[in-house]
């Protein structure tokens, strides 16, 4: 039986460095000391929160994933064609479904509390609307899941840490979005601009339970 095949994208990359947190640096991802003076940019942030992706869903042994960048790079100097490229790649390979891997940041650069989860999708109603909405309702469900056994303990730390929140889909006229040729989603985690979600999003625990879910709300699409 032919497997499912996933493009898997990180955001940004290379020159392209996408929203910048300077009261964070990048060694909260490499614990390297020496990375403490360079702050930390989205496209490391995806790299690093796309690949912890990619071996999950390796270890599945049910898709074949592609990786449209594997490390720090961009595909072109420029960025209309570098996101061209990307979605070419998606498309040379036959992918059956695109996810592109980012981290929101607000529009006003002095909030540091906007918080939470959204896909965007491409204009109209696709069968992206239908993996978009699957993975976000399970995310939904498997995070209200936890909070409900955590309540039973009566740990409220732990209620606080686990907090999800889904802001929702989003249809946007995005090129890698629109370029792609099979369903393709781009999954906004959290906000680079709040510390606090972005450490929340860097424990193990809770990437497994959005990771299952995303993987979750595939099968269920596909069936």
């Amino acid at each position: 039986m032919k497997k499912f095949k996933i493009g898997i994208g990180f955001g940004h990359g290379g020159k392209f460095t996408g929203a910048i947190n300077h009261s964070l640096d990048k060694s909260i991802l490499t614990k390297n000391p020496d990375d403490i003076i360079t702050p930390l940019y989205e496209k490391d942030l995806n790299l690093y929160f796309g690949m912890k992706l990619y071996r999950y869903l390796w270890d599945l042994h049910c898709y074949r994933l592609v990786l449209i960048r594997g490390y720090d790079r961009h595909l072109s100097r420029f960025l209309w064609n570098d996101l061209r490229l990307r979605a070419k790649r998606a498309n040379d390979e036959n992918c059956d479904l695109f996810i592109s891997i980012h981290f929101n940041s607000p529009k006003d650069s002095d909030d540091h509390i906007t918080w939470g989860t959204e896909i965007i999708t491409s204009l109209g109603e696709t069968e992206s609307d239908i993996y978009a909405q699957k993975i976000l309702k399970n995310m939904g469900d498997l995070f209200d899941w936890q909070c409900f056994t955590f309540r039973s303990k009566k740990n409220r730390k732990v209620i606080s840490e686990n907090r999800f929140k889904i802001r929702g889909e989003k249809d946007i006229n995005l090129s890698v979005l629109r370029r792609t040729k099979m369903p393709a989603i781009l999954w906004e985690v959290d906000f680079l601009s709040n510390n606090d979600r972005v450490m929340w999003a860097l424990k193990p625990e809770h990437q497994m339970i959005m990771f299952r879910a995303i993987h979750e709300g595939i099968q269920e699409t596909i069936k």
